[in-house]
């Protein structure tokens, strides 16, 4: 019997060495070998183990984010216009500039300030 790691609250940080060409398909989600460079001092990982990965392409801390719904096919580093709704109930069209963008949701780098209530 293999050994296997089974603790899910488990993190590791590394660093991708090769994102191997062949792809596998099941059910209809694509998997790729990917090779990488992780510490193990412990000797808890082996060759061939698999995991869940999540890769970080972009990282903004502490700013004003937007549902992506509300700005449709706009991607990062798009100036677009958006509905903000005003203290006094009226619409206005505000002009906005998108920063990173994810499937939820997007940065907002300028046009709009937090708490705004113009």
């Amino acid at each position: 019997m293999s050994p296997q790691m089974r603790r899910p609250s488990r993190c590791c940080v590394g660093k991708i060495r090769q994102i191997l060409p062949t792809r596998n398909s099941i059910n209809n989600v694509v998997f790729y070998d990917v090779l990488f460079d992780i510490p193990n001092p412990e000797r808890e990982l082996n060759i061939q183990m698999t995991a869940q990965v999540f890769i970080v392409l972009a990282r903004a801390k502490g700013v004003l984010l937007i549902p992506a719904a509300a700005i449709g096919n706009a991607g990062e580093g798009a100036e677009i216009k958006v509905q903000v709704l005003k203290a006094t109930g009226s619409v206005e069209l505000r002009a906005i500039k998108i920063g990173i963008r994810a499937k939820i949701s997007a940065e907002v780098t300028t046009g709009f300030r937090r708490r705004n209530r113009s």
